[in-house]
């Protein structure tokens, strides 16, 4: 006679409970024989898969102090893994620590070395590196890290790795740009600028968002205007405004030039004082559509005043 489906399902689940109650029982009389037991050593792994080399066996070992020695003559259940943990990730080249009781009664410190994400410059002259979670590291010159290098005062910026990182990902993650950009600077939450390895002029990025759109602007910028005008013929390249370059000569005249799709660089005689068409009236991005910004854009003001 075949067992009805809730029969089946009743005895599976006391099947179950029952394993399960075995499992807790049996991981509770090993953490108890486990913490009666004496310590037989201590292992160190340093997880320095990015082979940054500062923090290496030695310097744990160090660190670690007369720890290991002391080790082998307490109880495992005397060890308190919580506050070794802490002490290590206290030094500023440990990203993270995680320390276990192993069943053989060894204990085991497993050290990731940090891994910063910008080498920062402050208004104060101080030099550090900060990785995801913002802790630092003191730029110590006997170690290099080939990180984005960021400067600047970083006024009403709570943090700064959320705040600048996407920008640094998105230029590293680009093989152009990685290339191009030497470094950024932050002068405000709405001002970031970058540094271009070829020197003679800056970026004004604005706001660290839009990136596609404004790396593509910087792009057409740098292939049909630059190579006529030449690189040291502007000061400053800014971007910040809504489908526009707005371009500022060394003699501080300001050009707007509008990358809308409507119009060829090459087909203008005069690219320092053109507008998207005569459907765009100056200081628009788009037709009947206002430039994005606060404030009036300097080079539609002085283009207005030339038509």
């Amino acid at each position: 006679m075949a067992l009805s489906r809730k029969i089946k399902t009743f005895i599976y689940g006391f099947f179950a409970v029952v394993l399960l109650a075995y499992l807790v029982v049996s991981l509770c009389v090993v953490s108890r024989v486990a913490s009666e037991s004496r310590c037989t050593g201590v292992l160190v792994t340093v997880h320095d898969t990015a082979r940054l080399n500062f923090v290496g066996f030695d310097d744990v070992v160090a660190e670690l102090g007369s720890f290991p020695g002391k080790a082998r003559k307490m109880l495992l259940s005397e060890i308190n893994v919580d506050s070794i943990e802490s002490y290590l990730k206290s030094f500023d080249k440990i990203e993270d620590a995680n320390v276990t009781l192993l069943t053989t009664g060894k204990v085991h410190v497993e050290v990731w070395p940090m891994r910063p994400v910008m080498r920062v410059f402050n208004q104060s002259g101080m030099s550090y590196y900060l990785n995801r979670q913002g802790k630092k590291m003191v730029a110590d010159p006997r170690y290099y890290i080939d990180v984005p290098v960021v400067t600047g005062a970083f006024k009403g910026v709570d943090s700064i790795v959320p705040f600048i990182l996407p920008l640094l990902e998105y230029i590293e993650a680009d093989s152009l740009w990685r290339y191009a950009i030497d470094g950024v600077k932050v002068n405000s939450v709405s001002e970031v600028l970058l540094i271009p390895a070829i020197h003679g002029h800056v970026v004004n990025f604005g706001s660290p968002d839009d990136m596609d759109n404004k790396f593509r602007r910087i792009k057409s910028f740098y292939t049909k205007v630059m190579p006529r005008k030449g690189w040291n013929y502007y000061d400053t390249v800014t971007v910040k405004w809504g489908g526009q370059i707005v371009a500022t000569r060394r003699e501080k005249l300001t050009d707007a030039i509008d990358f809308t799709g409507t119009v060829d660089i090459n087909e203008i005689d005069d690219v320092e004082t053109m507008s998207a068409g005569s459907d765009i009236q100056p200081g628009q991005a788009l037709p009947d559509k206002p430039a994005v910004s606060e404030k009036p854009v300097p080079g539609a003001i002085n283009l207005q005043k030339n038509n």
